[in-house]
């Protein structure tokens, strides 16, 4: 009887678990799918792993990467030491969780991954998208409502990770056939007009997702 009595406690606390998980499940989506409704760093993480896990394998095809918001985030805190340094700014930049983060088997800089995508936050309100280019150097912003900023204000924004970018390629990804990597910092780029701008106030997170995603299964978007 005792055992019986154990047993449907365990089931009970399961189902009870299970019940809180599904209504965070379903909150978490509702706060999604409602408008207006600006979305914080840990929603914008589950995009992302949902985004990468679904494309997986087409992200393979294109030796593409979908980065968190925290690699931007981490290069962000990193500026001013980086400014400041007038030697070694390559050291400033790698530090060990970042170098073991970019060597992962199967999704190393250079010899995997030429592309990255990554969302980044602007002024603590506004999310952008990111393309990366380890090729090109290019990195291109997927800006849900490009008429919030002009050019110059983007390329501000961007200045510094611009800069660190090739230290960080000269550091983890194998040399060229030819010559030697070029520290010259990325160019930033918008893309084009053309593409559905975002005016709604709340929304930019999920929709440079979704640029993001159309992009890498080449929709150009203008």
């Amino acid at each position: 009887m005792l055992s019986s009595k154990v047993s449907w406690l365990r089931i009970l606390k399961c189902s009870i678990s299970m019940l809180g998980t599904t209504i965070w499940i379903i909150s978490f989506f509702l706060d999604l799918a409602a408008l207006w409704k600006w979305v914080s760093t840990e929603y914008m993480e589950a995009l992302v792993d949902y985004v990468g896990q679904r494309h997986d394998e087409r992200l393979k095809q294109r030796r593409c990467l979908f980065l968190k918001p925290w690699f931007v985030a981490h290069l962000q805190g990193k500026a001013r030491s980086f400014n400041a340094a007038k030697f070694n700014k390559g050291r400033v930049v790698g530090d060990g969780r970042l170098s073991s983060f970019l060597k992962k088997e199967g999704k190393k800089w250079g010899e995997d991954v030429d592309t990255l995508y990554t969302p980044m936050i602007w002024d603590g309100n506004h999310w952008v998208g990111l393309c990366i280019s380890l090729t090109n150097w290019r990195v291109l912003v997927l800006d849900p409502n490009p008429k919030l900023k002009d050019m110059a204000a983007v390329c501000g924004l961007l200045d510094s990770v611009a800069q660190m970018f090739p230290y960080l390629v000269e550091k983890v990804c194998p040399p060229p056939t030819e010559g030697v990597n070029c520290l010259e910092p990325f160019i930033v780029e918008r893309m084009g007009g053309g593409s559905y701008e975002n005016r709604r106030s709340g929304d930019c997170g999920p929709v440079a997702i979704k640029f993001m995603e159309l992009h890498v299964l080449g929709n150009r978007m203008g």
